[in-house]
């Protein structure tokens, strides 16, 4: 650890020499509008109310700036603004009983960094700053719609086929936090080396990573280390397989924890039948020692279908897809989902840290049986610009939740359309 925090620490005395003045050889500019128009039941808590559903339309812009320099270096800056239509952050005045306004979004940096590479001529890349971490699928951590990103110094070791890659990000600094939701002075750091061999075929990586809160309260101590290996190949052609197995030690929310999370799959496509149609299957698993704490996903954004959204913790997710293609540019999508508890325990399963929060209902803690969820989706690319998707996911509840409520389905309608540019 302290040899990749001396590396760490060279690697940014090195980014801090780059001229502020360097000659730029190229400049990209190019980004995304997002809008989404969802339809859901009332925080998915399963029961039926006067007025048991919301929607809402959402906006997300994000402008990219690339440039490459000299010598190898290379500089991102994102800003992205995101909020709901009909937002009111400035008021202007009445005119004539009427609200005048100006909608804004508050607007800030999603990705800064800076990336030296060949450093010194060597195989070494260094990359600081603000910036999006995906490994895998992102079981573990993931890039998944832009939605997670890290401030983090990252040291890239490229011997190919082999690659090493090891990351300090600084999670939360908690100087100035708010009491209500963090203890003065908390600090959250995360660390991680993930090693990757590519062949033709197939590839494998071994990863480790840490995660600690300090300044706070043991019984809040959340301090895991996760330890995973990944694959996946193409034995044939169009059959892929994957798998992936972490586990997970340490202390979590006080707790000595020891967890295991897997996630198994294969697709296989047709191409030579009309609609070229693709079958797929996967098996997700997160699971704890009774009596001990929950394999806690570090820092993941799946849906594991749009409705229920569970997190990864004491959970089956069972899936099953089918995707055809009836004409050229739009694809039809069916999603089955089956979920059941690993063991039997009364816990809220929706993820609340998805846009929609899944199902937040109460389990009963005596039946492992979660529910059924269906997905049909249909994407159509408009142009190469503009991409467009519709989503009907339906939820039906199962025994985990007779008793807590009175197990009313949860459905959800989506539509959304992104231009990029």
């Amino acid at each position: 650890m302290k040899k990749l925090v001396v590396l760490l620490a060279l690697a940014m005395l090195v980014a801090f020499t780059v001229s502020s003045y360097a000659e730029v050889q190229n400049v990209k500019v190019g980004g995304d509008i997002r809008t989404r128009i969802l339809y859901q039941a009332k925080e998915y808590d399963l029961t039926k109310h006067e007025s048991d559903s919301f929607s809402y339309i959402n906006t997300r812009t994000r402008v990219i700036t690339e440039a490459d320099l000299t010598d190898n270096v290379a500089v991102n800056a994102t800003v992205e603004a995101n909020g709901m239509w009909g937002q009111d952050d400035n008021l202007y005045a009445y005119n004539g009983g009427l609200l005048d306004s100006r909608k804004e979004w508050s607007a800030g940096f999603s990705e800064a960094w800076v990336q030296l590479s060949e450093l010194y001529y060597t195989p070494l890349t260094v990359k600081i700053g603000r910036q999006y971490l995906n490994y895998g699928k992102g079981f573990v951590i993931s890039s998944n719609e832009y939605e997670i990103n890290f401030d983090a110094v990252r040291a890239i070791l490229n011997f190919e086929p082999w690659t090493v890659d090891l990351v300090y990000a600084k999670m939360y600094d908690g100087v100035d936090a708010d009491p209500f939701v963090r203890y003065p002075g908390e600090s959250v750091d995360m660390w991680g080396a993930n090693v990757h061999y590519a062949a033709d075929t197939w590839n494998v990586e071994g990863y480790v990573w840490g995660w600690s809160n300090k300044n706070v309260p043991s019984h809040l101590e959340t301090t895991p280390v996760l330890f995973g290996i990944r694959g996946d190949v193409a034995p044939v052609e169009n059959l892929d397989l994957w798998g992936e197995l972490s586990y997970e030690a340490n202390k979590i929310l006080g707790s000595d924890a020891g967890a295991f999370g897997t996630d198994l799959g294969a697709t296989y496509t047709f191409a030579d039948f009309a609609w070229k149609p693709k079958l797929g299957a996967e098996w997700a698993w997160g699971q704890g020692k009774a009596d001990e704490a929950n394999y806690m996903p570090l820092a993941q954004y799946n849906y594991w279908g749009y409705c229920y959204s569970p997190t990864m913790s004491n959970i089956h997710i069972i899936n099953v897809n089918l995707t055809v293609e009836p004409i050229e540019k739009l694809a039809l999508i069916l999603d089955y989902y089956h979920y059941i508890q690993s063991r039997a325990e009364m816990m809220i399963m929706g993820n609340p840290f998805v846009d929609n929060g899944g199902v937040m209902a109460l389990t009963n803690g005596s039946d492992k049986t979660l529910g059924d969820e269906l997905d049909l989706i249909a994407e159509y690319d408009y142009t190469e610009d503009v991409s467009t998707q519709l989503y009907l996911a339906w939820f039906f509840p199962g025994d985990a939740y007779s008793g807590t409520t009175t197990k009313d389905d949860a459905y959800e309608i989506r539509g959304e359309i992104i231009v990029s540019f």
